[in-house]
């Protein structure tokens, strides 16, 4: 399985970008929004019977055959990257 998401993961952010990212709970009609950005992902598909779960984050890009596509443990700065989870049942 693959999943993609926005680049928010609480754990991964500076306390000011978690406040302002959090703001989207309250008011931009996203009532999960903190609950998904704060649970480990990895653990909850390991649990669910998933065999080498991991996550990390993968860089945009235009050029997909020009630059590496491999998943980095810490997001750039910007909004170039994407939260990516993995894992094989």
């Amino acid at each position: 399985m693959a999943h993609m998401e926005v680049p928010v993961r609480y754990a991964d952010m500076e306390l000011y970008d978690q406040v302002m990212r959090g703001w989207q709970t309250h008011y931009n009609a996203e009532p999960f929004w903190d609950a998904a950005c704060s649970t480990n992902l990895v653990s909850v598909a390991r649990v669910a019977g998933q065999k080498k779960a991991r996550d990390g984050y993968l860089k945009r890009t235009m050029d997909p055959h020009g630059e590496p596509r491999t998943l980095s443990k810490t997001p750039n700065q910007g909004n170039d990257h994407r939260y990516l989870l993995t894992a094989v049942k």
